[in-house]
């Protein structure tokens, strides 16, 4: 479920901002930077975006499954 989670938030972001998230510029940079990087908030792309959302879509997206919504 926690790996569901993720990928929903990473098509809410794309979603709402219209930027795929953590994108690389090859598919082998794209899959470090899922592992080592965190997005910037969505609001930074789409200021519409309120920081309660920032905050769901951003704890939805944390490297670490039990740091998100359980």
């Amino acid at each position: 479920g926690r790996a569901d989670q993720y990928s929903l938030a990473m098509t809410v972001y794309e979603a709402l901002t219209g930027v795929v998230p953590l994108e690389g510029p090859s598919p082998s940079a794209t899959m470090v930077n899922q592992t080592s990087k965190m997005p910037v908030p969505p609001s930074q792309y789409n200021p519409a975006i309120r920081a309660e959302i920032d905050a769901v879509i951003l704890r939805a997206l944390a490297k670490a499954p039990t740091k998100r919504f359980p």
